[in-house]
C-alpha cells in the first residue's frame, strides 16, 4: 500500500515536474520571442527617429531657403520698382518738357499767323 502510494506520488511528482518544465521551456521560449519582438521595434523606434530627424533637418534646410529666396525676391522687386518709378518719373517729366515746347511753338505760330494775317491785311488796304 504504501509502495504503491508512494509509487503514485512519484509519479504525480514526475509528471508535475514534466508539466512545469514544459511550462518553464514554453514561458522562456515565449519570453526570448518577445525580446526579440522588443529588440526588433527598438531598432524601428531608431531607425524612425533617426529619419525623422532627418526629414526635419531637411525640412528646416528647405524652409530657410525658401525664405532666402522668397526675400531675394522682395529685393529684387524693390530694386526693380525703383528703377521703373524713376523711368516713369523721368518719361512723365519728359513728357511734360515736350508739350510745354509744343505750347510755346503753337503759341508762336500763332502769334506769327496774327502777324503775317495783320501785315497781308494792311498790304491789301495799301493797294
Amino acid at each position: 500500500d504504501y509502495e504503491i502510494f508512494k509509487t503514485d506520488v512519484e509519479k504525480r511528482d514526475q509528471t508535475q515536474n514534466i508539466t512545469l518544465s514544459e511550462r518553464e521551456i514554453h514561458y522562456q521560449t515565449e519570453i526570448k520571442e518577445r525580446q526579440m519582438k522588443n529588440d526588433q521595434f527598438l531598432i524601428e523606434i531608431q531607425d524612425l527617429q533617426t529619419k525623422l530627424s532627418q526629414l526635419h533637418d531637411e525640412k528646416t534646410t528647405n524652409e530657410t531657403q525658401l525664405n532666402e529666396n522668397i526675400n531675394k525676391l522682395k529685393q529684387d522687386h524693390e530694386v526693380q520698382y525703383k528703377e521703373l518709378r524713376i523711368e516713369i518719373d523721368e518719361l512723365n517729366e519728359r513728357e511734360h518738357k515736350v508739350h510745354k515746347e509744343l505750347h510755346q511753338r503753337e503759341s508762336h505760330f500763332d502769334q506769327q499767323i496774327t502777324e503775317y494775317q495783320d501785315k497781308l491785311e494792311q498790304a491789301n488796304l495799301k493797294i
